[in-house]
C-alpha cells in the first residue's frame, strides 16, 4: 500500500544499504591507493639503501648525534624509550586491545584482524632485513638479520594503528596525528642513540604503513563497523505492519 510504514521503512533501509555499500567501496579504494603509494615509496627507498646512496644522509646524521661514537646526556635522556616503546610492549598492547574489543563485542573479528597485521608485519620485516643485511651505525648486524628497516618502528606503527582501527569504526584524521607523537618520540630515540640509521626509521614507517593499509583493505570484514539502529515502530505503525503482513 502506498505510504504504508512497511513500504516506507523498506525503501529507507534499501537506500541506507546502498549508501553504506558505496561508502565501503570508496573507503576500500582509498586503502588500496594508500597501500600502493606507500609500497612504491618503500621499494624506492630500499633501492637507494642498497645502492649506498643513502649513506650521504645517514652517516652525517649519525656523526652529528654521536661524534666518535661517544655516549652522552642526550643519549641517556632518550635511551629508556627504546624499551618502553619497543616491539614487546607494543605488540602486548595490541593483543590486550584486540582481546578487550573481542570480549566487549562478543566477536573474534578484532583478534583475527590484529593477528593478521601483527604476523604479516613480523614476517615482512624479517624477510627484508635478511635480504638487505645492512649493518647498523656501530657496524654490527643484529640477530634478526640487519638494520633496515627498523623493527622498532614497524612494531609501534602497526600496533598503534591497528589499535585505532579495531577500537573505532571510523578513524578521524586527527587520531592519526596522535599516533605520530609516540612514534616520533621513538624515531628520535633511535636516531639520537644511533641504534638505527635515519633511512632505517623511514623505511620502517613506510613498510608498516603499507602493511596496515593493505590488511585494512583486504580484511575490511574483520573491522568493527558503525551499525545503523533498527527503526522503532510506534504502536499504531506496528498494528498497521501486522495487518499488511496478514
Amino acid at each position: 500500500m502506498p505510504g504504508s510504514p512497511t513500504l516506507e521503512a523498506a525503501v529507507e533501509d534499501h537506500g541506507a544499504m546502498r549508501q553504506r555499500k558505496g561508502h565501503e567501496t570508496a573507503n576500500g579504494l582509498t586503502w588500496a591507493v594508500l597501500t600502493g603509494v606507500l609500497l612504491v615509496l618503500f621499494i624506492a627507498l630500499t633501492a637507494v639503501v642498497l645502492s649506498g646512496a643513502a649513506d650521504s644522509l645517514d652517516v652525517p646524521v649519525a656523526h652529528f648525534f654521536r661524534p666518535d661514537e661517544a655516549w652522552g646526556a642526550p643519549q641517556d635522556r632518550v635511551a629508556p624509550w627504546l624499551t618502553r616503546l619497543g616491539p614487546v610492549p607494543m605488540f602486548a598492547l595490541l593483543a590486550v586491545t584486540c582481546l578487550a574489543v573481542a570480549a566487549w563485542r562478543r566477536s573474534w573479528d578484532s583478534v583475527a584482524f590484529g593477528a593478521v597485521t601483527a604476523l604479516s608485519s613480523v614476517v615482512a620485516t624479517l624477510l627484508v632485513k635478511a635480504a638487505v643485511a645492512r649493518t647498523d651505525p656501530l657496524g654490527g648486524i643484529s640477530p634478526d638479520g640487519g638494520s633496515y628497516p627498523s623493527g622498532h618502528m614497524v612494531a609501534i606503527v602497526v600496533s598503534l594503528a591497528t589499535c585505532q582501527l579495531v577500537l573505532l569504526p571510523r578513524v578521524r584524521w586527527w587520531c592519526w596525528l596522535l599516533l605520530a607523537v609516540p612514534s616520533g618520540l621513538l624515531a628520535v630515540s633511535l636516531v639520537v642513540t644511533t641504534s638505527h640509521w635515519v633511512t632505517d626509521v623511514v623505511g620502517g614507517v613506510l613498510l608498516s604503513g603499507a602493511l596496515v593499509a593493505a590488511t585494512t583493505w583486504l580484511c575490511r570484514g574483520y573491522r568493527p563497523r558503525a551499525r545503523r539502529p533498527m527503526p522503532e515502530w510506534e504502536p499504531g505503525q506496528q498494528q498497521s505492519r501486522e495487518t499488511s503482513s496478514g
